[in-house]
């Protein structure tokens, strides 16, 4: 249940009505209903959609180590360039498990320049 007045309270969000205006048109319709101790789960509903849409639309760049950050944005720009993308780097962070190498990550994308994919491939066709 708390879902559903989540989902609605973001489609009023998104529709580009004043979120004050928003919050009080959903309170108002609660206590109406009797339904005003539904208020802190649907606000815990609320951060979960919020978080979800975020983590859509973030785009994130995974480097081997911070010295390498400098030289990966310069060619995901490229690359995010030749695939006619406009799109921004959100987040950046260190993955441990990398050699070197980039990973770009987000919106539906998946870069993978990582040498890990490449050693992975490598071993792969040589076990064959």
């Amino acid at each position: 249940m708390e879902n559903s007045y989540a989902q609605a309270l973001w489609r009023m969000l998104e529709g580009g009505t004043p979120p004050l205006k928003a919050v009080s048109a959903l309170r108002e319709a609660l206590v109406r209903c009797g339904r005003e101790a539904l208020l802190p789960r649907i606000a815990r509903a609320f951060e979960r959609i919020q978080e979800r849409e975020a983590r859509a639309n973030d785009v994130i760049l995974s480097v081997a180590s911070e010295k390498d950050e400098r030289k990966a944005r310069a060619s995901v720009k490229d690359v995010l360039k030749q695939l006619r993308i406009e799109s921004r780097i959100t987040k950046t962070r260190v993955d441990e498990t990398m050699i070197g190498g980039w990973r770009l990550e987000g919106q539906g994308l998946l870069v993978d320049n990582s040498y890990k994919k490449h050693l992975l491939h490598l071993y792969s066709s040589i076990t064959k």
